[in-house]
Protein backbone atom coordinates (compact mmCIF):
# COMPACT_ATOMS: atom_id res chain seq x y z
CA UNK A 1 0.00 0.00 0.00
CA UNK A 2 1.16 3.62 -0.66
CA UNK A 3 -0.16 6.51 1.67
CA UNK A 4 -0.66 9.79 -0.25
CA UNK A 5 0.44 12.97 0.59
CA UNK A 6 -2.32 14.29 1.02
CA UNK A 7 -6.28 13.24 2.96
CA UNK A 8 -9.27 13.70 0.91
CA UNK A 9 -12.68 13.94 3.24
CA UNK A 10 -15.06 11.81 1.24
CA UNK A 11 -18.48 12.06 2.03
CA UNK A 12 -21.45 9.95 2.79
CA UNK A 13 -23.36 9.79 -0.72
CA UNK A 14 -21.86 11.37 -3.88
CA UNK A 15 -24.28 12.60 -6.49
CA UNK A 16 -26.81 9.80 -5.53
CA UNK A 17 -29.91 9.89 -8.46
CA UNK A 18 -33.20 10.37 -6.90
CA UNK A 19 -35.13 7.12 -6.40
CA UNK A 20 -37.63 7.27 -9.12
CA UNK A 21 -38.04 6.07 -12.53
CA UNK A 22 -36.72 7.45 -15.71
CA UNK A 23 -35.98 6.86 -19.36
CA UNK A 24 -32.44 5.83 -19.53
CA UNK A 25 -30.28 5.22 -22.23
CA UNK A 26 -27.95 2.30 -22.34
CA UNK A 27 -24.74 3.84 -23.38
CA UNK A 28 -22.22 0.78 -22.71
CA UNK A 29 -22.07 -3.29 -21.60
CA UNK A 30 -18.61 -4.18 -21.14
CA UNK A 31 -17.75 -7.98 -20.10
CA UNK A 32 -15.16 -7.82 -16.76
CA UNK A 33 -13.49 -10.82 -15.10
CA UNK A 34 -11.51 -11.70 -13.01
CA UNK A 35 -10.79 -12.64 -9.12
CA UNK A 36 -11.45 -11.04 -6.31
CA UNK A 37 -10.18 -12.89 -2.61
CA UNK A 38 -9.49 -15.85 -4.77
CA UNK A 39 -13.08 -16.56 -6.23
CA UNK A 40 -13.50 -15.52 -9.66
CA UNK A 41 -15.80 -13.90 -11.20
CA UNK A 42 -17.79 -12.45 -14.77
CA UNK A 43 -19.65 -9.51 -14.82
CA UNK A 44 -21.43 -7.45 -17.46
CA UNK A 45 -20.61 -3.42 -16.33
CA UNK A 46 -23.83 -1.10 -17.81
CA UNK A 47 -23.54 2.43 -18.12
CA UNK A 48 -27.04 4.39 -18.17
CA UNK A 49 -27.16 7.76 -19.22
CA UNK A 50 -30.11 9.68 -17.81
CA UNK A 51 -32.23 12.64 -19.89
CA UNK A 52 -30.70 15.30 -17.30
CA UNK A 53 -27.42 14.16 -18.24
CA UNK A 54 -26.56 11.71 -15.27
CA UNK A 55 -24.72 8.60 -15.61
CA UNK A 56 -25.39 5.58 -13.33
CA UNK A 57 -23.35 2.16 -13.01
CA UNK A 58 -24.91 -1.42 -12.97
CA UNK A 59 -23.16 -4.83 -12.61
CA UNK A 60 -24.54 -7.86 -13.98
CA UNK A 61 -22.76 -10.59 -11.86
CA UNK A 62 -23.59 -13.51 -14.00
CA UNK A 63 -21.36 -15.48 -12.97
CA UNK A 64 -20.31 -15.12 -8.77
CA UNK A 65 -19.76 -17.41 -5.73
CA UNK A 66 -23.01 -16.60 -4.43
CA UNK A 67 -25.44 -18.39 -6.63
CA UNK A 68 -28.51 -16.23 -5.28
CA UNK A 69 -26.90 -12.81 -6.72
CA UNK A 70 -25.71 -14.68 -9.98
CA UNK A 71 -29.16 -15.95 -10.24
CA UNK A 72 -30.42 -12.55 -9.92
CA UNK A 73 -28.55 -10.92 -11.93
CA UNK A 74 -28.94 -13.15 -14.86
CA UNK A 75 -32.80 -12.62 -14.35
CA UNK A 76 -31.79 -8.55 -14.27
CA UNK A 77 -30.05 -8.87 -17.81
CA UNK A 78 -32.97 -10.80 -19.53
CA UNK A 79 -35.69 -8.35 -17.98
CA UNK A 80 -32.87 -5.52 -19.83
CA UNK A 81 -32.70 -7.21 -22.89
CA UNK A 82 -36.70 -8.12 -22.90
CA UNK A 83 -37.59 -4.13 -22.45
CA UNK A 84 -35.53 -3.03 -24.99
CA UNK A 85 -37.11 -5.71 -27.71
CA UNK A 86 -34.66 -8.43 -27.70
CA UNK A 87 -36.25 -12.02 -27.92
CA UNK A 88 -34.17 -15.02 -28.11
CA UNK A 89 -30.43 -14.62 -27.25
CA UNK A 90 -28.31 -11.71 -26.34
CA UNK A 91 -25.19 -12.57 -27.78
CA UNK A 92 -23.65 -9.30 -28.60
CA UNK A 93 -23.43 -5.83 -26.62
CA UNK A 94 -25.02 -3.91 -30.23
CA UNK A 95 -28.59 -5.68 -29.20
CA UNK A 96 -28.80 -3.13 -26.48
CA UNK A 97 -26.32 -0.66 -26.66
CA UNK A 98 -27.79 2.12 -27.67
CA UNK A 99 -31.30 1.89 -26.65
CA UNK A 100 -34.02 2.80 -24.23
CA UNK A 101 -36.27 1.35 -21.95
CA UNK A 102 -37.67 2.38 -18.39
CA UNK A 103 -36.15 1.91 -15.29
CA UNK A 104 -36.51 2.01 -11.91
CA UNK A 105 -34.00 3.31 -9.77
CA UNK A 106 -33.52 3.21 -5.95
CA UNK A 107 -31.33 4.57 -2.72
CA UNK A 108 -29.24 1.69 -0.86
CA UNK A 109 -27.50 3.01 1.58
CA UNK A 110 -24.37 4.86 -0.29
CA UNK A 111 -25.37 3.54 -3.61
CA UNK A 112 -27.67 3.55 -6.37
CA UNK A 113 -29.69 0.35 -7.86
CA UNK A 114 -32.00 -0.50 -10.81
CA UNK A 115 -34.88 -2.61 -9.80
CA UNK A 116 -36.97 -2.89 -12.88
CA UNK A 117 -36.39 -2.66 -16.41
CA UNK A 118 -39.98 -1.98 -18.45
CA UNK A 119 -40.27 -1.09 -22.41
CA UNK A 120 -40.94 2.64 -23.36
CA UNK A 121 -44.51 3.33 -23.50
CA UNK A 122 -46.29 4.70 -27.07
CA UNK A 123 -45.89 8.41 -25.50
CA UNK A 124 -42.47 7.23 -24.55
CA UNK A 125 -40.80 6.40 -27.72
CA UNK A 126 -38.83 9.00 -29.82
CA UNK A 127 -40.95 9.64 -32.60
CA UNK A 128 -39.51 8.82 -36.36
CA UNK A 129 -39.00 11.80 -39.13
CA UNK A 130 -40.50 11.26 -42.42
CA UNK A 131 -37.53 11.48 -44.94
CA UNK A 132 -38.49 13.85 -47.30
CA UNK A 133 -38.37 12.69 -51.48
CA UNK A 134 -35.01 13.76 -52.48
CA UNK A 135 -34.31 16.55 -54.52
CA UNK A 136 -34.70 15.91 -58.57
CA UNK A 137 -36.39 12.41 -57.81
CA UNK A 138 -39.60 11.49 -59.82
CA UNK A 139 -42.99 12.53 -58.42
CA UNK A 140 -46.56 12.01 -60.04
CA UNK A 141 -48.54 14.94 -60.58
CA UNK A 142 -51.69 14.81 -58.61
CA UNK A 143 -53.62 17.19 -60.56
CA UNK A 144 -53.31 15.02 -64.11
Amino acid sequence: MTALSQVFDVPEAIGLIPQGVYTATLNSLVEEQGSADGREYYRLAAEWHLPDGQFLKQLFNVAHPNAEAARIAREDLQKMAHAMGVRGALSDTDQVVGKQCSITVVVNGKYNNVRAFEPLTVQEQPTAISPSPEIGAATQNPFG
